[in-house]
Protein backbone atom coordinates (compact mmCIF):
# COMPACT_ATOMS: atom_id res chain seq x y z
CA UNK A 1 0.00 0.00 0.00
CA UNK A 2 3.35 2.02 -0.51
CA UNK A 3 1.30 4.54 -3.13
CA UNK A 4 -1.42 5.38 -1.04
CA UNK A 5 -0.98 8.93 1.02
CA UNK A 6 -3.08 7.90 3.46
CA UNK A 7 -3.06 6.06 6.90
CA UNK A 8 -6.23 4.54 8.50
CA UNK A 9 -6.04 7.58 11.02
CA UNK A 10 -5.74 10.43 8.37
CA UNK A 11 -8.94 8.92 6.50
CA UNK A 12 -10.82 9.04 9.67
CA UNK A 13 -10.30 12.17 10.59
CA UNK A 14 -12.53 13.26 7.42
CA UNK A 15 -15.26 11.02 7.97
CA UNK A 16 -18.33 12.53 9.08
CA UNK A 17 -21.82 11.02 10.44
CA UNK A 18 -25.27 12.34 8.99
CA UNK A 19 -28.78 11.77 10.76
CA UNK A 20 -30.66 10.58 8.46
CA UNK A 21 -27.69 8.74 6.24
CA UNK A 22 -24.95 7.30 7.82
CA UNK A 23 -21.45 7.75 7.60
CA UNK A 24 -19.34 9.29 4.40
CA UNK A 25 -15.92 10.49 4.21
CA UNK A 26 -14.69 12.66 0.60
CA UNK A 27 -10.73 12.73 -0.27
CA UNK A 28 -8.63 14.91 -2.21
CA UNK A 29 -5.61 13.00 -3.82
CA UNK A 30 -5.80 9.51 -2.95
CA UNK A 31 -3.20 7.80 -4.51
CA UNK A 32 0.51 9.61 -5.19
CA UNK A 33 0.24 11.75 -8.16
CA UNK A 34 2.94 10.11 -10.57
CA UNK A 35 1.02 6.86 -9.83
CA UNK A 36 -2.20 7.82 -10.02
CA UNK A 37 -1.10 9.34 -13.82
CA UNK A 38 0.54 5.74 -14.68
CA UNK A 39 -2.88 4.05 -14.12
CA UNK A 40 -4.65 6.93 -16.04
CA UNK A 41 -2.75 6.72 -18.84
CA UNK A 42 -2.89 2.73 -19.22
CA UNK A 43 -6.18 2.83 -18.82
CA UNK A 44 -7.13 5.22 -21.22
CA UNK A 45 -4.97 2.77 -23.74
CA UNK A 46 -6.62 -0.36 -22.18
CA UNK A 47 -10.19 0.89 -22.37
CA UNK A 48 -9.52 1.57 -26.67
CA UNK A 49 -10.50 -2.26 -26.16
CA UNK A 50 -13.14 -2.34 -23.64
CA UNK A 51 -15.44 -4.60 -25.27
CA UNK A 52 -12.83 -7.47 -24.65
CA UNK A 53 -12.54 -6.93 -20.84
CA UNK A 54 -16.31 -6.26 -20.17
CA UNK A 55 -18.58 -8.37 -18.25
CA UNK A 56 -21.57 -6.35 -17.94
CA UNK A 57 -23.29 -3.65 -19.92
CA UNK A 58 -25.86 -1.52 -17.54
CA UNK A 59 -28.67 0.61 -19.22
CA UNK A 60 -29.30 4.49 -17.90
CA UNK A 61 -32.89 4.61 -15.80
CA UNK A 62 -32.73 7.81 -16.35
CA UNK A 63 -31.14 9.71 -19.62
CA UNK A 64 -30.40 6.49 -22.16
CA UNK A 65 -26.69 5.85 -21.52
CA UNK A 66 -24.75 3.00 -20.75
CA UNK A 67 -22.40 1.87 -18.05
CA UNK A 68 -19.60 -0.32 -19.35
CA UNK A 69 -17.94 -2.52 -16.24
CA UNK A 70 -15.48 -4.51 -15.90
CA UNK A 71 -15.40 -6.74 -12.85
CA UNK A 72 -18.61 -6.07 -10.75
CA UNK A 73 -20.61 -7.70 -7.96
CA UNK A 74 -18.50 -9.78 -6.27
CA UNK A 75 -16.26 -10.24 -8.77
CA UNK A 76 -12.51 -11.80 -7.98
CA UNK A 77 -9.18 -10.67 -9.42
CA UNK A 78 -9.57 -13.10 -11.91
CA UNK A 79 -12.04 -10.55 -13.56
CA UNK A 80 -8.80 -8.14 -14.18
CA UNK A 81 -6.57 -10.52 -15.52
CA UNK A 82 -6.79 -8.69 -19.24
CA UNK A 83 -6.02 -5.45 -17.46
CA UNK A 84 -2.92 -6.65 -15.37
CA UNK A 85 -1.25 -8.26 -18.27
CA UNK A 86 -1.82 -5.26 -19.88
CA UNK A 87 -0.10 -3.05 -17.13
CA UNK A 88 2.36 -3.13 -14.08
CA UNK A 89 0.80 -0.82 -12.68
CA UNK A 90 -3.01 -1.60 -12.46
CA UNK A 91 -1.17 -5.21 -11.59
CA UNK A 92 0.20 -3.60 -8.21
CA UNK A 93 -2.73 -1.40 -7.61
CA UNK A 94 -6.01 -4.11 -8.14
CA UNK A 95 -3.94 -6.95 -6.19
CA UNK A 96 -3.39 -4.47 -3.05
CA UNK A 97 -7.43 -3.62 -3.62
CA UNK A 98 -7.87 -7.50 -3.13
CA UNK A 99 -5.62 -7.74 0.21
CA UNK A 100 -6.34 -8.65 3.45
CA UNK A 101 -4.36 -5.33 4.56
CA UNK A 102 -6.34 -3.09 2.55
CA UNK A 103 -9.42 -5.43 3.69
CA UNK A 104 -8.75 -4.16 7.21
CA UNK A 105 -7.80 -0.90 5.81
CA UNK A 106 -11.53 -0.55 4.70
CA UNK A 107 -12.89 -1.68 7.66
CA UNK A 108 -11.25 0.33 10.24
CA UNK A 109 -11.23 3.53 8.96
CA UNK A 110 -15.26 3.87 10.68
CA UNK A 111 -14.23 2.72 14.09
CA UNK A 112 -14.91 5.51 15.17
CA UNK A 113 -18.34 5.71 14.17
CA UNK A 114 -21.36 3.93 15.73
CA UNK A 115 -22.04 1.95 12.66
CA UNK A 116 -18.25 -0.06 12.85
CA UNK A 117 -19.87 -3.04 15.25
CA UNK A 118 -22.27 -3.21 12.88
CA UNK A 119 -20.67 -3.79 9.55
CA UNK A 120 -17.80 -5.79 11.55
CA UNK A 121 -20.18 -8.10 12.48
CA UNK A 122 -18.83 -11.97 10.93
CA UNK A 123 -16.23 -10.54 9.23
CA UNK A 124 -14.91 -13.18 8.25
CA UNK A 125 -17.85 -13.76 5.73
CA UNK A 126 -17.82 -10.51 4.14
CA UNK A 127 -16.19 -10.27 0.81
CA UNK A 128 -14.23 -7.87 -1.35
CA UNK A 129 -15.59 -7.35 -4.93
CA UNK A 130 -13.96 -4.54 -7.20
CA UNK A 131 -15.39 -2.90 -10.72
CA UNK A 132 -13.82 -0.46 -13.21
CA UNK A 133 -16.91 1.55 -14.76
CA UNK A 134 -17.49 3.66 -17.58
CA UNK A 135 -20.11 5.54 -18.42
CA UNK A 136 -21.37 7.04 -21.15
CA UNK A 137 -23.10 10.31 -22.29
CA UNK A 138 -27.05 10.47 -20.41
CA UNK A 139 -26.05 7.20 -18.09
CA UNK A 140 -27.94 8.20 -14.81
CA UNK A 141 -29.57 6.30 -11.71
CA UNK A 142 -32.35 6.84 -9.41
CA UNK A 143 -32.14 7.54 -6.00
CA UNK A 144 -31.03 4.46 -3.88
CA UNK A 145 -29.73 2.77 -1.24
CA UNK A 146 -27.82 -0.06 -2.37
CA UNK A 147 -29.30 -3.67 -2.42
CA UNK A 148 -29.23 -6.20 1.02
CA UNK A 149 -25.65 -7.45 0.45
CA UNK A 150 -23.54 -4.11 0.20
CA UNK A 151 -21.73 -3.28 3.78
CA UNK A 152 -19.61 -0.61 2.09
CA UNK A 153 -18.70 1.71 -0.70
CA UNK A 154 -15.84 3.54 -2.17
CA UNK A 155 -15.58 5.11 -5.25
CA UNK A 156 -11.98 6.01 -6.80
CA UNK A 157 -12.70 9.19 -9.50
CA UNK A 158 -10.08 8.42 -12.02
CA UNK A 159 -9.30 10.33 -15.29
CA UNK A 160 -11.19 13.29 -17.16
CA UNK A 161 -9.34 13.13 -20.94
CA UNK A 162 -11.96 14.44 -23.40
CA UNK A 163 -13.68 16.04 -20.84
CA UNK A 164 -14.95 19.95 -21.37
CA UNK A 165 -16.11 22.60 -19.05
CA UNK A 166 -19.20 21.61 -19.02
CA UNK A 167 -18.88 18.05 -18.01
CA UNK A 168 -20.12 16.07 -15.44
CA UNK A 169 -20.24 12.71 -13.90
CA UNK A 170 -20.60 12.86 -9.99
CA UNK A 171 -22.92 11.26 -7.33
CA UNK A 172 -25.76 13.00 -5.22
CA UNK A 173 -26.09 11.96 -1.41
CA UNK A 174 -29.26 12.96 0.24
CA UNK A 175 -30.46 12.13 3.91
CA UNK A 176 -34.12 11.60 5.24
CA UNK A 177 -34.95 14.63 6.95
CA UNK A 178 -37.55 15.01 9.85
CA UNK A 179 -40.08 17.31 7.80
CA UNK A 180 -41.12 17.49 4.13
CA UNK A 181 -38.77 18.89 1.45
CA UNK A 182 -40.39 20.49 -1.33
CA UNK A 183 -39.53 18.95 -5.15
CA UNK A 184 -41.12 19.50 -8.16
CA UNK A 185 -43.11 16.65 -8.94
CA UNK A 186 -43.96 16.97 -12.33
CA UNK A 187 -42.89 14.12 -14.73
CA UNK A 188 -40.49 15.57 -16.84
CA UNK A 189 -38.22 17.01 -13.91
CA UNK A 190 -35.27 15.64 -12.79
CA UNK A 191 -36.74 15.38 -8.99
CA UNK A 192 -39.27 13.14 -10.64
CA UNK A 193 -36.86 11.32 -12.15
CA UNK A 194 -34.33 11.04 -9.65
CA UNK A 195 -37.07 9.73 -7.42
CA UNK A 196 -38.26 7.36 -9.85
CA UNK A 197 -36.72 4.22 -7.63
CA UNK A 198 -40.04 4.83 -5.60
CA UNK A 199 -41.61 2.80 -8.57
CA UNK A 200 -39.61 0.29 -8.73
CA UNK A 201 -39.95 -3.63 -7.30
CA UNK A 202 -35.85 -3.37 -6.53
CA UNK A 203 -35.05 -4.25 -2.92
CA UNK A 204 -32.09 -1.31 -3.69
CA UNK A 205 -34.90 0.89 -4.75
CA UNK A 206 -36.39 3.88 -2.75
CA UNK A 207 -38.54 3.24 0.04
CA UNK A 208 -41.81 5.00 -0.93
CA UNK A 209 -42.18 6.40 2.75
CA UNK A 210 -39.09 8.37 2.24
CA UNK A 211 -39.92 9.85 -1.05
CA UNK A 212 -41.38 13.17 0.77
CA UNK A 213 -38.61 13.36 3.32
CA UNK A 214 -35.70 13.04 1.51
CA UNK A 215 -33.07 16.59 0.85
CA UNK A 216 -29.70 16.24 -1.14
CA UNK A 217 -26.91 17.26 1.14
CA UNK A 218 -23.98 16.65 -0.39
CA UNK A 219 -23.08 16.72 -4.22
CA UNK A 220 -19.72 15.15 -4.89
CA UNK A 221 -18.09 16.51 -8.18
CA UNK A 222 -15.75 14.21 -10.03
CA UNK A 223 -12.46 15.52 -9.59
CA UNK A 224 -9.60 12.54 -10.76
CA UNK A 225 -7.85 10.73 -7.96
CA UNK A 226 -11.01 11.96 -5.32
CA UNK A 227 -11.94 9.33 -3.18
CA UNK A 228 -15.36 8.76 -1.90
CA UNK A 229 -16.27 5.97 0.61
CA UNK A 230 -19.56 5.30 2.67
CA UNK A 231 -21.22 2.65 4.65
CA UNK A 232 -24.59 1.15 3.42
CA UNK A 233 -27.46 1.68 6.06
CA UNK A 234 -31.37 2.11 5.37
CA UNK A 235 -30.83 5.27 4.54
CA UNK A 236 -27.54 5.82 2.88
CA UNK A 237 -29.45 7.27 -0.27
CA UNK A 238 -27.62 8.17 -3.39
CA UNK A 239 -27.97 8.78 -6.44
CA UNK A 240 -26.21 8.72 -9.87
CA UNK A 241 -27.04 12.42 -11.67
CA UNK A 242 -27.09 11.80 -15.97
CA UNK A 243 -24.16 12.25 -17.11
CA UNK A 244 -22.87 15.16 -19.11
CA UNK A 245 -20.20 14.02 -21.19
CA UNK A 246 -19.13 14.94 -25.13
CA UNK A 247 -19.89 11.81 -27.63
CA UNK A 248 -17.50 9.07 -27.11
CA UNK A 249 -16.18 10.29 -23.95
CA UNK A 250 -17.05 8.14 -20.92
CA UNK A 251 -17.04 9.10 -16.66
CA UNK A 252 -14.41 6.37 -15.07
CA UNK A 253 -13.98 5.08 -11.74
CA UNK A 254 -12.74 2.25 -9.87
CA UNK A 255 -15.03 1.10 -6.90
CA UNK A 256 -14.07 -1.23 -4.42
CA UNK A 257 -17.67 -2.78 -2.61
CA UNK A 258 -17.59 -5.17 0.43
CA UNK A 259 -20.24 -7.78 0.58
CA UNK A 260 -21.66 -9.80 2.82
CA UNK A 261 -21.85 -13.01 1.91
CA UNK A 262 -24.89 -14.49 3.59
CA UNK A 263 -27.42 -12.29 2.71
CA UNK A 264 -29.87 -12.73 -0.28
CA UNK A 265 -29.01 -10.34 -2.96
CA UNK A 266 -30.79 -6.84 -3.29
Amino acid sequence: MDFINYSKNEVKLKVKEVDGFGAYFILENFIQDFYFERLVKDFHNIKKDWKKHCNLISNSNIGGGYDRVIGGDGAGIDKFNGVMNQSNYWKMFIKTMYSKEFKRYVFDIWEDTKYYEEICDKYNIKTMGCKISMQTRGYGWPIHQDGNRKVISFLLYLGKMGWTEDSKGGTDFYRVSETKVDWDKSEKSMDYQMRGGQFSHKKASLNKKHVDYLEKFESVEFKPNRLVGFIKTNTSYHSIPKRELPKGITRDCFQINVWNLKTKRG
